[in-house]
């Protein structure tokens, strides 16, 4: 791998705040590894990439976060013998000089995904992994699964409409907003307080690219128990839904997905009877398929929803696995994409 390689690398894996431990630096330290015009060259883009970057300075990832960034380069480099350059430690300093209130994030990090097509989501994310009775204010493994199985799927979402149920934060369903071409795209969920966080990170990346020139139309929250919030982007009709599974029968919705798309929601057997019958209700009304990116923690969790599926004439096939594209993936932690179908 190339210098310009390993400074991309450095880039993505800081901005989506990537756990340091899962950082390739003895790779990584090989860049200041030479002579030292270059080194220290180097090291000014490291700040440039990493801590400097103009979306960190508009919209900062966990303070902390940096700091120990830093530290860990600062160490890492002394150690090696090699000299810092005096931008790194005035950084440094400068980090150490702040708190968390003066950044303004609080409760919440930023964190930023390099898309495929070198576009970035910025994602508003709460920094505990379970909060307000949830574990949907963050981002998962499975998002971002699914957004690569998306990039490599985009003539078969291009024209569709496409509900994604469990939206979470919306990593997925902005990732096929900037690079697929939908008909209509409706974000779902059903915690009050997931909902509100999704639609700041919506609002913040589409009205991000009408600030880049490209139309995102007009945006309103709506009185409908069903919509939430619904806009027009690049021609295509974006709206979020509060969809709890349970009602879905009952409250028979007025929307008839072509395809249902989902990531990590197969992890809890009590919701396992409502999510499938979300499933055949729809696949009833004429949707073609589900595309599930499930990360496998427990295997027997995982079987019993495919019996549960199966036992409702679903049929549940497992797709090849996208290419990793999208910052770390767990290698000790599996994860598997199917498509699910109806055999009637």
């Amino acid at each position: 791998m190339n210098q310009t390689d390993q400074i991309s690398v450095l880039e993505l894996l800081f901005l989506s705040a990537t756990n340091l431990n899962n950082f390739k630096w003895d790779d990584l330290l090989a860049l200041f590894d030479c002579n030292y015009s270059e080194s220290q060259e180097n090291q000014v883009k490291l700040l440039e990439r990493t801590v400097n970057h103009s979306l960190v300075k508009k919209y900062p990832l966990k303070l902390s976060y940096q700091q120990y960034f830093l530290k860990l380069i600062l160490k890492k480099l002394e150690q090696r013998g090699i000299e810092v350059c005096d931008q790194l430690y005035q950084k440094y300093v400068d980090l150490l000089n702040k708190d968390d209130n003066e950044e303004g994030t609080g409760s919440y990090q930023y964190k930023h995904y390099r898309l495929p097509n070198n576009e970035y989501i910025t994602l508003s994310e709460k920094t505990s992994i379970i909060s307000d009775g949830t574990t949907g204010l963050c981002s998962w493994q499975g998002a971002r699964a699914l957004t690569n199985w998306l990039w490599e799927n985009k003539s078969f979402i291009k024209g569709k409409n496409i509900l994604e149920l469990g939206s979470g934060i919306g990593l997925a369903g902005l990732s096929l907003l900037s690079f697929c071409d939908p008909s209509n795209f409706y974000f779902s969920d059903c915690h009050s307080e997931v909902l509100k966080q999704l639609l700041t990170n919506v609002k913040l990346n589409l009205e991000r690219c009408e600030d880049a020139g490209q139309d995102c139309g007009s945006a309103m929250i709506e009185d409908s128990n069903l919509i939430f919030w619904k806009t027009m982007h690049r021609g295509i009709d974006v709206r979020i839904l509060n969809l709890p599974w349970e009602s879905v029968v009952d409250d028979k919705p007025n929307i008839r997905p072509d395809v249902i798309m989902a990531s990590d929601v197969v992890y809890d057997s009590s919701l396992f009877g409502s999510l499938i019958d979300t499933l055949v209700y729809f696949l009833k009304q004429g949707t073609y398929c589900a595309i599930f990116v499930c990360t496998v923690r427990n295997e027997t969790t995982l079987e019993s929803f495919i019996e549960l599926a199966g036992g409702r004439e679903l049929i549940v096939t497992e797709l090849p696995e996208a290419l990793p594209s999208l910052g770390y993936f767990d290698s000790d932690t599996p994860i598997k994409t199917f498509r699910i179908t109806s055999s009637l």
